[in-house]
């Protein structure tokens, strides 16, 4: 039974592109913020040798960003040309009272070929912090993907074009 989900470590990079909506309230701001995230696997493997082409690849992918345990963005997709590098915008909501915002970011890639124990429903926008925290599978379909998985917080500056990159 595989209880661990870490079998490639994803890569996540991050830019805030703008601000699309901003709203006042009581010395809180609501921002709308579009971050261009870039996931990248294959650079960083817990293997001995090379990987191949089948364990780099990524299918598809979910990002989930949270702040303060609320869900704050979501991303999914599925991708039709086979590649281990993805680039794509995930629209976020944020309460700023300051400039720096810690955000904790799940990403999956490749849920479809997980398959999740009986009492997990499958991977969707509902998932919780709690979640993903318990998110288990029990085999996977390898003509699928390899599942990936990576859980991350990062403090980010919510100015408009700051670059935050993660090792």
């Amino acid at each position: 039974m595989c209880r661990n989900l870490h079998i490639l470590t994803v890569l996540l990079s991050m830019v805030l592109l703008f601000v699309s909506c901003v709203k006042e309230e009581r010395g809180r701001v609501e921002a709308q913020r579009a971050v261009q995230i870039m996931v990248s696997s294959g650079i960083q493997t817990k293997a001995v040798e090379d990987p191949t082409p089948q364990e780099t690849r990524i299918n598809s992918i979910r990002v989930y960003a949270f702040i303060n345990g609320v869900r704050a963005g979501y991303h999914h997709e599925v991708f039709e040309e086979d590649t281990p590098t993805r680039s794509f915008l995930m629209d976020m909501k944020v309460m700023t009272v300051s400039e720096f915002v810690d955000v904790e970011f799940f990403l999956v890639a490749n849920d479809e070929s997980m398959r999740l124990d009986e009492q997990q429903p499958a991977l969707s926008e509902s998932y919780t912090r709690e979640d993903l925290l318990r998110l288990n599978f029990t085999a996977f379909d390898e003509h699928q993907g390899i599942p990936m998985y990576h859980n991350e917080t990062v403090s980010l500056n919510m100015e408009a074009g700051k670059v935050i990159n993660l090792p």
